[in-house]
């Protein structure tokens, strides 16, 4: 079931997305957007270390400690 959603968002995106996506197996297909998550979740928690020290900086107080 959730193959035939990437397979159904991949037909719906850009050609410039779709094209190299296309012509991918099942399991590239699954590798490379799995890698893809990785990597974007990587990044998110970086930039949540980031956001977390600038709110200590110039707003200490306003966000409670969790």
């Amino acid at each position: 079931m959730t193959l035939q959603y990437i397979q159904n968002t991949i037909v719906c995106a850009p050609d410039e997305l779709r094209e190299p996506l296309h012509k991918l197996t099942c399991m590239q297909l699954i590798r490379t957007l799995g890698k893809r998550y990785l990597e974007l979740y990587g990044e998110i928690a970086e930039l949540d270390v980031m956001i977390a020290a600038l709110v200590d900086e110039l707003a200490l107080g306003l966000i409670p400690a969790m």
